[in-house]
C-alpha cells in the first residue's frame, strides 16, 4: 500500500470521525491539544528511530557487502514509515475539523489511542528486525535462504549429462558498444530484446551485474543489423549491484532464446566453473595461513563433490586437491589429524 493511500485514508479518518456526534464526549480543546502533540510526537519519534537505524544496520551490512540491502528492503521499515504518515495525517486533519467545538465523540482520541499502540507495535517489530540483521547469523541465513531461492528458480530440473550442440550462429556484423558512463547491468528485458531482433542474432556479451564502462561492447550482432537503441533499450541499468547479482546468480535460466522456433537473443551466463570460482578460489588461496578455514574448505568441497553429477565433479576435484595440499604443507600436524592418520 504506497505511502499516499495511508495518508488519504489518515485524512478521511480525520474528516469523518469528528462529524460523529456519538455518546460519551469529551471537552475538545483537550483532545485537540492531544491530537496535535501525539501526531507530531509520532512522526518525530519514527524520523528519529530510521535516521538511527539505518545508520548502524547499513554500517554493520557495509562491513559484509554494500549491496547487502536486506534491511532496508524488508517490508516492515516502509510500512512503519506510511503508517505513522497516515497517524500523523489523521491527527492533525482531526484536530482541524474539530475547531472550536465545545465537545466530540470519545471515537476521536479511541481512534487516536489505537493508531499510536499500532505504530509502537510496528516500531517495536522494526527494532527486532534491526537488531536481527546487525548479527551474523541471521544475515547469514537470510543470504543462504535467498541464494537457494535464487538458484530454484533458475535450475528446476537437473541439467542432462549432455546436450546436443547449438546450431552455428551467422557471421557477425558488427558489434554494439555501451555509449554512456559507467553503470551497472542489473537485468535484462527479452522480450524487448527478442521483439527487436528482426532477422539477427543478438549475441549478448556482457553478463548481468557486470560494470559497462564508455565503450563496453554488451552485444555482438549476427546475420543482420538492429539499432543501437533496440539493444540498449533492452538493458537495465543502475548504479549499483543488487544482491541477486552479487554472486552471479540472478540469471535468465536459459541461454538462448527463441522466436518461433529461430534463435534470436543468446545470452552470456556464468557457468559452473564460475560458480566455484567466485565462491573458493579467493577462499582458499587467501586461507593458505589459515588451518581451520581450509579444513571447511575441504570438508565443503568433499561433500559437494559425492553429491556433484560425474560431468561436475573433475572442477570441484582439482580444487579439493588444492585445499589439501594447502592444509598438508602449512599444517602437516593438524592435517594428519584431519586427515586420520596417527600424529607423529
Amino acid at each position: 500500500m504506497p505511502s499516499d493511500l495511508f495518508a488519504v485514508a489518515g485524512l478521511g479518518l480525520g474528516l469523518l470521525l469528528p462529524r460523529i456526534t456519538v455518546a460519551p464526549t469529551v471537552a475538545s480543546s483537550r483532545v485537540t491539544d492531544a491530537l496535535i502533540w501525539v501526531g507530531f510526537g509520532v512522526l518525530g519519534l519514527v524520523s528519529i528511530i530510521f535516521s538511527l537505524l539505518f545508520l548502524v544496520v547499513q554500517w554493520a551490512f557495509s562491513s559484509l557487502s554494500p549491496r547487502l540491502n536486506l534491511f532496508r528492503d524488508d517490508p516492515i521499515v516502509w510500512r512503519t514509515f506510511r503508517f505513522a504518515v497516515g497517524v500523523f495525517v489523521f491527527s492533525v486533519t482531526a484536530a482541524l475539523v474539530i475547531g472550536n467545538d465545545p465537545e466530540v465523540s470519545v471515537i476521536v482520541p479511541a481512534a487516536e489511542v489505537a493508531g499510536v499502540l499500532a505504530a509502537l507495535a510496528l516500531i517495536r517489530a522494526l527494532q527486532v528486525k534491526a537488531f536481527a540483521s546487525i548479527q551474523l547469523a541471521p544475515t547469514l541465513s537470510a543470504i543462504a535462504a535467498r541464494g537457494r531461492s535464487i538458484l530454484d528458480d533458475l535450475y528446476p530440473r537437473p541439467r542432462p549429462d549432455s546436450r546436443p550442440p547449438g546450431a552455428p550462429l551467422p557471421p557477425l556484423r558488427r558489434a554494439v558498444a555501451w555509449p554512456h558512463r559507467q553503470a551497472i547491468l542489473q537485468q535484462l528485458d527479452l522480450r524487448q530484446l527478442v521483439g527487436a531482433a528482426g532477422g539477427a542474432v543478438i549475441v549478448l556479451r556482457a553478463r548481468i551485474g557486470d560494470t559497462l564502462q564508455d565503450g563496453t561492447v554488451v552485444a555482438g550482432l549476427h546475420g543482420g543489423d538492429v539499432s543501437d537503441a533496440a539493444i540498449l533499450g533492452g538493458l537495465v541499468t543502475g548504479q549499483e549491484r543488487t544482491f541477486g547479482e552479487d554472486p552471479l546468480l540472478r540469471v535468465p535460466a536459459a541461454g538462448r532464446h527463441r522466436l518461433a522456433g529461430a534463435v534470436k537473443v543468446v545470452l552470456a551466463l556464468p557457468s559452473w566453473d564460475d560458480y566455484l570460482r567466485i565462491a573458493l578460489e579467493d577462499l582458499i588461496e587467501s586461507a593458505s595461513r589459515s588451518p581451520m578455514v581450509l579444513l571447511r574448505a575441504r570438508a565443503l568441497l568433499t561433500g559437494l563433490l559425492d553429491a556433484a553429477p560425474p560431468q561436475r565433479r573433475s572442477s570441484i576435484t582439482w580444487r579439493l586437491q588444492r585445499a589439501e595440499e594447502l592444509a598438508a604443507s602449512n599444517f602437516p600436524l593438524i592435517w594428519r589429524h584431519a586427515a586420520g592418520a596417527d600424529p607423529a
